[in-house]
């Protein structure tokens, strides 16, 4: 491996850097600066082979945008730069056939998300790469809520149709004399005889009574309507032990650029007034040089939480010039985009 170093943008006193161009992950397209941990597969690593790379994603208007791609997206533009996270295209600001109709109305609405609400981030030539951790799960969550018919009918409702089974007379004479009485106390002056009550209340002890009297239960009649689905979240968990200067080096280097980049800048010019986002990170799973096609890919992600605990063999230990002995680095990302049916036939 070839030993560079570091470009100056992120360059801190003395630090190095393992310079990997991956080309069989983006066809050689340009060279990626890789931070990479450990800095060498040897035979006796068990996870020889399998790494993952975090791909830096830099909003445009950073004043830190720099060493910029202008071939390769991030995965969330899907190879277009006008594309939105909802994977609206600008071909369809025109779907309507220009005759001013709801079709071109909708196509301008989709032309101006894809103004507004555009992916504005950049792929930069920094990567960070990354042992396999010892758990990768994927979870996949969607919302589901729970609707009652009968509650959408109302108290009411369901107070009259319990009264009007019971008054059938088939749950006898005693059932039929007690909805006879509820179907008066309906009819007459509801305001008279509530006077002072809960009218919610009311009417629901009013139901229970009649439904109570046949010797039925209220079915609530529930059923599932789909609400949303959740972004995918997903957490990764590595524990960091330095064997020489050279990978304490990489190490903190490595755990600089993921809080720099998680973390907003105050635009220039702006008065203090207005952030400029953090940055995104697209993410590999790769095996042999080229990405794991077992496993699933994944669109462009955030930084929710960096955990950095330097005492991670459960007391502060460290070599003789300050560096720790084990470093436990805990990254919560979540996916910029919902996925979808056509999305997970893409591979995500």
């Amino acid at each position: 491996m070839i030993i560079s170093e570091i470009p100056s943008d992120f360059l801190q006193s003395g630090q190095t850097k393992i310079n990997d161009p991956l080309t069989d992950l983006e066809s050689n397209e340009f060279a990626y600066q890789i931070y990479q941990y450990p800095t060498s597969m040897n035979p006796d690593y068990p996870d020889k082979g399998h790494y993952i790379v975090f791909y830096i994603n830099v909003p445009a208007l950073s004043s830190w945008a720099t060493n910029i791609s202008d071939t390769v997206q991030p995965v969330a533009n899907r190879g277009d730069v006008t594309a939105t996270r909802f994977g609206l295209r600008t071909e369809a600001l025109k779907s309507g056939g220009g005759d001013g109709g709801f079709g071109d109305s909708f196509g301008q609405l989709f032309g101006f998300s894809n103004l507004v609400l555009g992916n504005k981030t950049k792929r930069t030539t920094a990567a960070i790469s990354l042992y396999i951790p010892n758990t990768m799960v994927f979870l996949q969550n969607a919302q589901w809520e729970t609707i009652s018919l009968s509650s959408a009918l109302g108290l009411v409702g369901k107070m009259a149709s319990s009264v009007d089974l019971i008054s059938k007379g088939k749950y006898g004479a005693a059932a039929a004399s007690v909805a006879s009485a509820v179907s008066k106390g309906i009819v007459g002056p509801i305001s008279t005889m509530l006077v002072g009550t809960d009218l919610t209340k009311a009417l629901g002890d009013i139901n229970g009574i009649a439904l109570a009297a046949a010797g039925m239960a209220d079915n609530p009649q529930n059923f599932l309507l789909f609400k949303q689905m959740d972004f995918r979240k997903f957490q990764f968990d590595f524990i960091l032990t330095p064997e020489t200067p050279q990978e304490a080096e990489i190490i903190k280097q490595i755990i600089y650029l993921f809080r720099f980049h998680s973390a907003p800048e105050v635009m220039s010019d702006s008065g203090g007034r207005f952030f400029i986002p953090p940055s995104m990170f697209d993410i590999d799973f790769i095996h042999d040089g080229k990405r794991n096609a077992f496993l699933p890919k994944l669109s462009t992600c955030v930084i929710n939480s960096i955990n950095v605990d330097y005492a991670a063999a459960g007391q502060w230990s460290t070599y003789n010039d300050g560096v720790p002995l084990q470093t436990r680095l805990t990254i919560d990302f979540t996916e910029s985009e919902i996925m979808t049916k056509d999305r997970i036939m893409e591979g995500f």
